[in-house]
């Protein structure tokens, strides 16, 4: 039967999940983001990099660090899963499965830890389980927001809500040291490694309730021991993450205002404890649900009819919560104007819903199994009053759950949409990429940059440009151009650009396009079967802070006239160009668009060859020494280089860049990131602490399953 169970468990969490069960792109936006971040982890892990701290490969090629350097998880996990498949997954394929196995793992570890409390009503435990996998503060993290740094606590957060039950029912005294400990600090941990603002969040509810226990007991000497190991183990398991963001030194940020967060939760009320909006997207969707709305009530009714102390840990743990997330007169603006500190304000970040409603659904699903009688009740009626009501409330939140699948099913991309989006020739930098690393450099662009481009050769004093790949590749004044129609569609402020115009396999070309008149904003697209372009004009780097003028695609007088298009499709492509006026839109537009003027070029020809991108490597010469090489990798601590085999310095540029000095003649610059040593140390010190406590919980759970059914050890 309990293969039955788990069976069931792992089949709907699969459901819940369905729509990322496909090799395809799903969403867009963050999703798109994170899909680009692992497939650079993915990229470097292949090429035999590891560890891997910063971005380098051509879909991170700016050397960013957001999110592996805040939340490694994500990474980590689809790095082991292309292993595990022989790297036989695409890049989007790999994401999905990460992201269906957080979604089933959320549901089986729900299920194990409330079987582990109650282990003679395991049915009852299965079903909790389901109520918080289904739950809208599950499923809109997965489909409302694309939250999936978020989606990857589901395993961990139950976890850490049965470390504190198990803390606090089954005391210091009568379990070991070391396994009581680490149900106390690896759930915590783990999540530090998946999301930190949930982390926190989780942290901060967990670490003061534990506390009093330990404080209820202050003179038992093994309690202080479990606690003392609790904390080492913590301190080994996180120690990377912590360590990461310190040696990063991120330069200071405006303070996120508490106010917000009043806001946005006054706003939001009383949707958020109303059903879910039809189409899954409100603000207010990130709830707890009726289901576990009525499962934390039960547990709290429980614990004032029959106090237990892990119960009433549970139940206190949630109302702290709860305070947090509702608008209650008097108390709510005095918690997040008081008790919050500046540094949790600014790490939350984001609606406040969006981190706690998870962790309240965990705690408020395993405190229901906490409430349970240990054993079955005797009288019928009782035995079915049980399962009927946990049938209700499944069924309730299964409908609530199907709102949210709807809306997922219209993210899936369509197969046209999605040869589009994947491979290396159509990836871009997301201003996510940038995260912290303000202000951007100048080639920053909302479209594709070709990377091979933004290589410079500096003089002595690092400032003055003695060559550029941009200019080498610029299209001569004098070069055949093509001219340009176009026919506007008033209704839809839409102007079709003809001739189409055809690329060449692998061919990379500088496609230059000069307007006969001052054009409104908009956006241009250029568009064939494998390839696609999207510039916002007149300023395709709009909305970001600079430090010196732009000289991405666009029509300012500092902006470059051209961008780069190439596909690798064995056939090429044939390109069709497309310009979408913004509000106000003019009324008609001349059919004498402008010129295009198409150059090809090759990055082995370039003034900077970069031979490799995984380690970057560059051949170039330069008549003297003490000129520099500027990359386009953002300069963070922790960067080492040589030329010609020997040592070189290396600096930021004045554009935020990483530079590397050079020796007359012709160089051969290796750029890598070894990383601070304490940055590596902890990696490998939290790596080492995993694997070892994993060996052990394997060696464990061979002697003495979980899941065997047991006398429960309450009082």
């Amino acid at each position: 039967m309990e293969r039955i169970r788990l069976l069931i468990v792992a089949v709907a969490g699969l459901a819940l999940a369905g729509v990322f069960v496909t090799g395809g792109a799903v969403g867009s936006g963050d999703a798109y983001w994170y899909r680009n971040m692992l497939a650079d982890f993915v990229t470097q892990w292949r090429a035999g990099g590891f560890p891997v701290f910063i971005g380098q490969s051509e879909y991170a090629f700016n050397g960013a660090i957001s999110p592996l350097r805040f939340a490694p998880y994500l990474q980590h996990a689809g790095g082991i899963l292309d292993l595990a498949t022989f790297h036989i997954l695409g890049i989007p394929a790999l994401q999905n499965l990460t992201l269906v196995l957080a979604v089933v793992g959320g549901g089986i570890s729900a299920y194990l830890c409330c079987a582990a409390i109650v282990p003679l009503r395991r049915w009852e435990a299965a079903g909790i389980a389901l109520l918080y996998v289904s739950c809208p503060a599950a499923m809109a993290l997965l489909y409302t927001g694309n939250l999936f740094m978020s989606v990857m606590t589901l395993p961990y957060l139950p976890m850490a809500a049965y470390g504190l039950w198990r803390w606090w029912s089954r005391g210091a005294d009568d379990t070991p040291v070391l396994a009581s400990a680490a149900w106390l600090a690896l759930p915590l941990a783990a999540l530090w490694w998946c999301h930190p603002p949930i982390a926190l969040w989780t942290t901060a509810v967990v670490a003061p309730v534990a506390a009093v226990r330990l404080a209820g007991s202050w003179r038992d000497r093994r309690a202080w021991l479990t606690a003392a190991v609790a904390a080492l183990l913590f301190a080994l398991a996180a120690a990377f993450v912590f360590v990461s963001v310190l040696t990063l030194a991120p330069p200071p940020t405006a303070p996120v205002d508490p106010a917000s967060f009043l806001g946005s939760i006054e706003a939001a009320f009383p949707a958020s404890i109303l059903p879910v909006s039809p189409g899954a997207a409100q603000i207010s969707d990130y709830q707890l649900g009726w289901s576990l709305w009525l499962a934390a009530l039960a547990a709290a009714a429980a614990c004032a009819l029959r106090p237990r102390r892990g119960l009433c840990a549970l139940v206190g743990t949630t109302a702290i919560i709860v305070l947090f997330l509702m608008p209650v007169p008097g108390i709510d603006r005095w918690l997040w104007r008081h008790a919050v500190p500046q540094v949790a304000s600014d790490i939350t970040f984001a609606w406040a819903a969006q981190r706690l409603c998870i962790i309240l659904a965990a705690f408020a699903a395993v405190g229901a199994a906490a409430a349970l009688p240990p054993a079955p009740p005797g009288a019928i009626s009782r035995r079915i009053a049980w399962p009927a009501v946990l049938c209700i409330a499944l069924i309730w939140s299964g409908t609530e759950a199907s709102k949210f699948i709807r809306r997922g099913k219209a993210m899936v991309l369509s197969d046209a949409a999605a040869l589009r989006s994947e491979g290396i020739h159509n990836a871009y930098l997301t201003r996510y990429a940038f995260n912290i690393q303000l202000p951007v450099p100048g080639y920053f662009s909302h479209g594709y940059v070709d990377p091979y481009l933004e290589n410079r050769i500096l003089g002595t004093d690092g400032k003055t440009v003695l060559a550029s790949n941009l200019d080498a590749a610029q299209p001569p004044d004098s070069a055949t151009s093509i001219p340009l129609t176009a026919t506007y569609n008033a209704t839809y402020h839409f102007a079709a650009i003809s001739p189409a115009f055809p690329i060449a396999p692998g061919v990379r070309y500088a496609a230059r396009i000069e307007l006969r008149a001052p054009t409104p904003s908009g956006l241009l697209v250029a568009q064939g079967g494998r390839t696609e372009r999207q510039y916002f004009l007149p300023d395709s780097s709009f909305g970001m802070i600079h430090a010196v003028s732009t000289h991405s695609f666009g029509l300012t007088p500092t902006s470059g006239n051209f961008f780069s298009i190439w596909s690798p499709a064995p056939y090429g492509d044939v390109i069709g160009m497309t310009y979408t006026y913004s509000d106000p839109a003019p009324t008609s537009v001349p059919s004498d668009f402008g010129r295009l003027t198409l150059r090809p070029y090759s990055p082995k020809d370039l003034p900077v060859a970069v031979t490799s991108w995984v380690p970057y490597r560059a051949k170039l010469a330069v008549p003297q020494a003490g000129a520099w090489l500027e990359t386009p990798r953002l300069f963070v601590p922790g960067y080492a280089a040589t030329a010609n085999g020997t040592s070189a310095r290396v600096k930021r540029s004045p554009d935020g860049l990483v530079m590397v000095e050079l020796k007359a003649g012709a160089n051969d610059v290796v750029l890598r990131y070894p990383g601070p040593r304490v940055l590596r140390a902890s990696y490998w010190v939290s790596l080492l602490t995993w694997a070892a406590m994993l060996g052990r919980g394997v060696v464990s759970a061979c002697g003495r399953s979980m899941l065997r059914p047991r006398a429960s050890p309450v009082r």
